[in-house]
C-alpha cells in the first residue's frame, strides 16, 4: 500500500455520531474483524474476542441498559478481553487497545465510519444480555455504519508532532493537565489546554454544558423576568461571557435577536467558531486572557452581561468581575449564576470525586468542561462589591424541566437515570448594577 493512502485513511478517520440505517453487510464486517487480528498481541496470547450486534432487538435492550448512544448507528461492537492473564502492564488491555485501532482503520477503508465509546455503565446486565462468561472484561463498546454525510463534525484538533515528540529526554512543551479535580489549583492555561481538547468531542451537538439545558432555559426565563428592558425590542448590547458549551447564548439569539446584539467570548477559539457553524449570527466575538481580560473591547460597550454556571469552572475568577465593569455600559446590568453551594447535587458531585476514585475526568460529573471549585453566596457577593458592581437582586432557584426542550444529554443517558438528571439542580443567582 502507498504510504500517502495509509496516511489519508489515518486523516480520515473521526469518531461519528450520526448515521444512516443501513446495516453494513456481513462480509465487509469479517474483513473488518480480520484486520482487528492482525494487530500485534502481547506473547500472541490474543486476549480478546469481537461480539458484533446488528439485531434491532438486540440493540434497542443494550441501549437501555448500557448507553443511548448504542441508538446512533445500525450496529455495534461489544469488544471484551480475558481479565486473568496479564494484569502486569496492562498487557491484555494494550492487545484490546491496537486491535480496535486496527478495526477502526479497516472500517474507514471500507468507507464505514465508527465511533470508539469508554462510555456505558451496567457491564453485569450487559454480560447477562450477551451471555458474556464471567472471566471476560468489557473493554469497550464500537458503533459501526455508513455516516450521514451531511452531519460529519469538523476533525478535532490534534496536538502537533513538536509538542509530542521529545529526543533522548522529556522535557515540557505544553500545558501540563493537573489530576486534581479543584479549579483553584489550576492554571488558566491548564484548563484551557483540556477544554481545547475534549470540546470537539461534545461541541457540534451542543453536547459540552455541565448542566441540563433546562438549566440554561430557567436562567434565561430568570433574566427576562427581572431585566424588563431586554423585552422592550430596544437595541441593545448583551454580552455572554465565557460562552464555552453554547446553550445559554445559542437560547439568547433564539429568543431575543434581533433587536438584541449578541457577543460572545471565551478563552479559546472553538466555542466561537462552534456557535457560528449553528447558524448562530454573533454580532462580536472576544477571546479572554490569561488575566481574565478582553482587551479587543473597548470601555462602556454592553448594556447586559451574563454568565451562567461558569465561574465555578474558572480558576480565581475575581479579575473577570473587574473586566466586565470595564466594558459595562453606566447602569448596565450583570446576571451571574452559580450551581448552589448548597444544593444536593453540589455534595453529591464533591463526593463522588473527592472520596478517593476521582480525578478531572474519571467521576468528574463535569468532565466535559474540567476541574471545578462550588463558589459559596458570600465569596461571589465580595467579588461584585469589591470589583465596583452593586447587587440589585440575588436568590436561588430550582432548574426547570421544560417539556419539549432538545437536549441530546438527556437523551442519551440510559432511560432508568434520566429522571436523576433534572433533581437537585439548584443554582444561585444575582442581578448586578453598574452605577458608573
Amino acid at each position: 500500500m502507498p504510504s500517502e493512502l495509509l496516511y489519508e485513511i489515518f486523516e480520515q478517520r473521526r469518531s461519528v455520531r450520526s448515521y444512516l440505517r443501513r446495516k453494513p453487510d456481513r462480509s465487509v464486517i469479517e474483513r473488518i474483524v480480520y484486520a482487528a487480528t492482525l494487530a500485534p498481541s502481547a506473547c500472541n496470547l490474543q486476549l480478546h474476542e469481537f461480539i458484533y450486534i446488528d439485531d434491532d432487538s438486540v440493540l434497542e435492550k443494550l441501549a437501555k441498559i448500557a448507553t443511548e448512544k448504542v441508538r446512533w448507528a445500525p450496529a455495534c461492537f461489544v469488544v471484551v478481553y480475558d481479565k486473568r492473564f496479564t494484569r502486569f502492564r496492562h498487557a491484555n488491555l494494550q492487545s484490546v487497545a491496537a486491535s480496535v485501532q486496527n478495526l477502526l482503520l479497516a472500517a474507514e477503508s471500507h468507507g464505514l465510519a465508527t465511533c470508539w465509546m469508554a462510555g456505558f455503565h451496567n457491564d453485569d446486565e450487559i454480560k447477562q444480555l450477551l451471555e458474556i462468561p464471567k472471566y471476560l472484561e468489557i473493554a469497550c463498546l464500537v458503533s459501526i455504519g455508513y455516516s450521514d454525510e451531511n452531519r460529519i463534525p469538523p476533525r478535532p484538533c490534534k496536538s502537533g508532532v513538536p509538542e509530542l515528540l521529545h529526543t533522548n529526554v522529556f522535557n515540557e512543551k505544553r500545558p501540563h493537565i493537573p489530576e486534581t479535580p479543584n479549579v483553584d489549583n489550576w492554571q488558566l492555561d491548564q484548563v484551557t489546554e483540556y477544554r481545547r481538547r475534549i470540546a470537539p468531542v461534545y461541541g457540534d451537538r451542543f453536547h459540552l454544558a455541565p448542566f441540563p439545558h433546562d438549566t440554561a432555559f430557567t436562567a434565561l426565563r430568570l433574566l427576562l423576568r427581572h431585566v424588563s428592558r431586554l423585552q422592550s425590542g430596544s437595541e441593545l448590547e448583551l454580552l455572554d461571557a465565557v460562552t464555552y458549551d453554547g446553550v445559554f447564548a445559542k437560547l439568547v439569539y433564539e429568543q431575543l435577536c434581533p433587536p438584541v446584539h449578541l457577543t460572545v467570548s471565551d478563552y479559546f477559539r472553538y466555542p466561537i467558531e462552534n456557535l457560528i457553524r449553528a447558524g448562530i449570527c454573533v454580532e462580536g466575538i472576544a477571546i479572554i486572557d490569561d488575566n481574565h481580560e478582553m482587551l479587543e473591547l473597548p470601555d462602556s460597550t454592553f448594556d447586559v452581561i451574563t454568565c451562567v454556571n461558569k465561574i465555578e469552572f474558572i480558576p480565581n475568577p475575581e479579575n473577570l468581575f473587574r473586566s466586565w465593569h470595564r466594558i459595562a455600559k453606566p447602569n448596565a446590568y450583570l446576571f451571574l449564576t452559580t450551581t448552589s453551594f448548597w444544593s444536593p447535587f453540589a455534595f453529591w458531585a464533591l463526593y463522588k470525586v473527592f472520596r478517593g476514585t476521582g480525578n478531572v475526568y474519571e467521576n468528574n460529573p463535569f468532565y466535559r468542561i474540567g476541574p471545578f471549585r462550588f463558589r459559596p453566596p458570600w465569596q461571589v457577593m465580595y467579588w461584585l462589591k469589591k470589583s465596583g458592581w452593586t447587587v440589585r437582586k440575588a436568590g436561588i432557584q430550582l432548574t426547570r424541566r421544560i417539556e419539549g426542550l432538545d437536549d441530546l444529554r438527556h437523551r442519551e443517558r440510559p432511560a432508568k437515570d434520566r429522571g436523576e438528571w433534572i433533581k437537585g439542580r439548584w443554582f444561585d443567582w444575582w442581578l448586578a448594577h453598574c452605577p458608573k
